[in-house]
């Protein structure tokens, strides 16, 4: 039996080819998954196993109180009505043990999952004794092309004046502030997607749930971010902050994919694990970008730190100090910053938080492995 259930809203669809009637999505077409048991469901049944162990113990020993220590009579005294009550408690609690785990074999009878995943649509769903158990369902809108508009954007104006620019940025993502290094890389990203060296592609997922005995409940929408090289990325002029000469390098040329292009280290050799390597071209994850930018070179956010503060120096020696902005300068950059990185009106993170997130969880992810 096929299950109608539409994966955009959760709704109970007409038979196909009808469109759902609340959202207007296409049918969803759902495939049976064999049955299986997963390490949570076993870890669930052994839990109910255990209760029904632990009440049945109980009752045996509540049964044996009364029966031992009700009193001295002619009833408690006879060997054969204890034997009879031992029994009877016996019983009880093997009875319990049985419709407990008969309950789970019917259950598990009964029981149907379904899966779907036709690329920009995916969802789960289990299904038993006919009735909508759990389900999950998620959509990716088409990507489009997000353009800040911040060509003098770069990562290491932001990290010289991160004092200036960390609280702004903090009040317009309702949070912490962040950290000056994901910041920095995040600005780096926008300058050159800016600048037109590469794009940010923006793919709306919205998605929703739906939990035993609660009705469906969608999720807030949010953003997720993929990066490329764009057609005309080749400038005549090369990139002169080291941030950006590394995120280029590891996104590879515009014209033709190199397996070996990737981070770039404080000396400005390029060198990065081939199995990392991205095709120029293609739209690339910010964790898979971050991952190939360092490479396997351990404390990721000291080693783009510290190239960031090389870079200081060198330019530091004939231009003492030229990277730091005075207050009314870094108050205007904190506002158009502030601007970016603002929430909506429904409360939605904007492109430019969700690429921040996306950085800090993917340096955060590297972090950890050290």
């Amino acid at each position: 039996m096929a299950l109608r259930l539409c994966v955009e809203c959760g709704a109970r669809p007409p038979r196909p080819p009808k469109p759902c009637g609340r959202c207007g999505a296409a049918p969803s077409t759902w495939v049976r998954v064999p049955f299986t048991r997963s390490e949570s469901d076993r870890q669930e049944a052994r839990r109910i196993l255990l209760n029904a162990l632990g009440w049945s113990g109980a009752t045996l020993v509540l049964g044996a109180g009364v029966t031992l220590l009700g009193g001295a009579g002619p009833v408690v005294s006879n060997p054969i009505v204890v034997l009879q009550a031992f029994l009877l408690m016996a019983a009880v609690g093997s009875g319990a043990v049985a419709f407990v785990c008969l309950t789970q074999c019917a259950s598990g009878l009964s029981e149907r999952r379904y899966r779907l995943d036709d690329g920009a649509r995916t969802g789960t769903a289990k299904v038993i004794g006919g009735r909508l158990w759990e389900a999950t369902g998620s959509v990716t809108k088409p990507g489009v092309v997000f353009a800040p508009g911040a060509p003098d954007l770069t990562a290491a104006l932001v990290f010289d004046n991160i004092r200036h620019l960390a609280r702004d940025v903090g009040r317009a993502l309702q949070r912490a502030e962040p950290s000056a290094i994901d910041l920095a890389v995040t600005a780096g990203l926008l300058g050159l997607a800016s600048r037109g060296r590469c794009e940010l592609v923006v793919r709306t997922v919205q998605s929703w749930r739906k939990a035993e005995y609660e009705p469906v409940r969608p999720k807030p929408a949010r953003h997720g971010v993929w990066v490329r090289r764009s057609a005309g990325g080749e400038a005549p002029w090369p990139e002169e902050d080291a941030v950006e000469a590394a995120i280029l390098a590891a996104l590879g040329p515009a014209e033709q994919a190199s397996p070996s292009s990737a981070a770039v280290s404080h000396e400005g050799d390029r060198r990065a694990p081939e199995s990392d390597s991205v095709l120029a071209g293609d739209l690339v994850p910010i964790g898979r970008l971050v991952s190939t930018l360092v490479g396997d070179r351990p404390h990721a956010r000291g080693w783009l730190r510290g190239m960031i503060k090389t870079q200081g120096r060198r330019e530091g020696r004939n231009r003492p100090r030229a990277r730091l902005l005075d207050e009314p300068e870094a108050a205007a950059l904190g506002r158009r910053l502030a601007g970016l990185f603002a929430r909506g009106a429904d409360g939605v993170a904007s492109p430019s938080a969700a690429l921040l997130f996306q950085v800090e969880e993917a340096l955060s992810a590297l972090s950890a492995r050290e």
